[in-house]
């Protein structure tokens, strides 16, 4: 998992913290100022956050400087190694018993750590586990909660589906099983975290924290690039695990990837991508049968009042319901980071700087 080179902040000399919270960013103080408050602000106190700047980022590493909390160091790539490999930083410094990622554009409830660590005292034998997520889409204007999956949907569904909401944001493990299954694949980042939980999900049992702790930004620009990305990485993990596949008769998800690109991309509205996508499968015909053949049931469960067997319920979220997903709902958070001043200063920082030291 070695990166090159990396310069480290030192930890603090005392005893361990219970959990590491890793943090892979680059170019985006803004929003991981929003990131980094909720994080500090965690019931659970005893916390090192390790974030990773993946490569040349002045802007971030001064800000990180400037903030004044002990349990907080950084670990700077002078080069960009992408996103598997700035996770792998951080995990390769911490120190926790146990490792928490989050993406730098979400947020979590202030008792995130706190709900997954009680789910994980309650089942024993678990050595990861997740959390339910609120999936925020900017360009809709809207959040949705789908509610979090059981241990058994989690245990069956892997690999050849990722049941897992929230991405990385929304998982926390045993840090030691986390090193030996050898962290994230540098060849994948798009799903280098499904590729991780079906590794972690063939090692041990998953323990669930059924609430929403997680606030996910679903975002949409530049889907169809995403998208044919996404598609060769399924090729790389489909020859990773040809051997325990070839155990399954159940399709592996670029069988059906193409009728999900056409979804995804004409949702964020680019529908001449996704469809172009769609037509390109080499399982076309039968993939577009299976696709009706759902919807077809679908309606007719929807007439029978049965909808809910199909999926889990989605509603609608308020921000007054959980107050912690303001810094993501806020149109003016919806940034790819703080915008700079002509003499280089960033006043949202500064502000950003402020809010942490009172969270923490």
């Amino acid at each position: 998992m070695s990166a090159d080179c990396p310069t480290t902040t030192e930890p603090d000399e005392s005893s361990p913290p219970l959990v590491s919270v890793v943090i892979p960013t680059r170019g985006r103080a803004g929003l991981l100022a929003q990131c980094l408050a909720s994080i500090l602000g965690q019931t659970v106190r005893d916390i090192e956050v390790i974030v990773v700047v993946d490569g040349p980022d002045p802007a971030t590493i001064e800000f990180l400087s400037n903030l004044d909390d002990d349990r907080l160091r950084h670990v700077a790539h002078p080069e960009s190694l992408g996103v598997s490999n700035a996770r792998n930083s951080g995990i390769e410094v911490a120190t926790g018993r146990w490792v928490a990622f989050c993406d730098d554009d979400d947020v979590w409830a202030p008792t995130k750590l706190a709900a997954q660590l009680a789910a994980l005292s309650e089942a024993p034998d678990a050595r990861w586990a997740i959390a339910g997520a609120i999936r925020f889409d900017p360009d809709r204007g809207m959040a949705v909660y789908p509610e979090p999956p059981n241990a058994e949907v989690i245990a069956g569904a892997l690999p050849h589906r990722n049941p897992v909401p929230g991405g990385c944001s929304g998982v926390i493990a045993d840090r030691e099983l986390v090193v030996e299954l050898g962290g994230f694949d540098p060849r994948l980042s798009t799903i280098a975290d499904r590729d991780l939980w079906i590794r972690l999900n063939w090692s041990s049992p998953v323990a669930v924290a059924a609430e929403p702790l997680v606030g996910y930004r679903d975002h949409g620009g530049a889907m169809t690039r995403r998208l044919r990305h996404l598609e060769r990485e399924l090729d790389v993990l489909r020859e990773k695990y040809r051997n325990q596949l070839a155990l399954d008769d159940r399709p592996f998800p670029s069988d059906v990837f193409y009728v999900w690109a056409y979804r995804r991309t004409f949702r964020s509205g680019d529908w001449r991508g996704g469809l172009d996508l769609f037509a390109r499968s080499p399982q076309f015909r039968s993939v577009l049968v299976r696709w009706l053949w759902v919807q077809g049931r679908h309606r007719v469960r929807v007439m029978r009042g049965t909808a809910e067997a199909v999926q889990p319920p989605h509603r609608p979220i308020t921000v007054s319901e959980f107050a912690w997903l303001e810094p993501i709902v806020e149109p003016s958070a919806n940034t790819d980071g703080a915008a700079l001043t002509d003499d280089g200063e960033s006043p949202e920082l500064d502000g950003a700087v402020a809010d942490i030291a009172r969270t923490a």
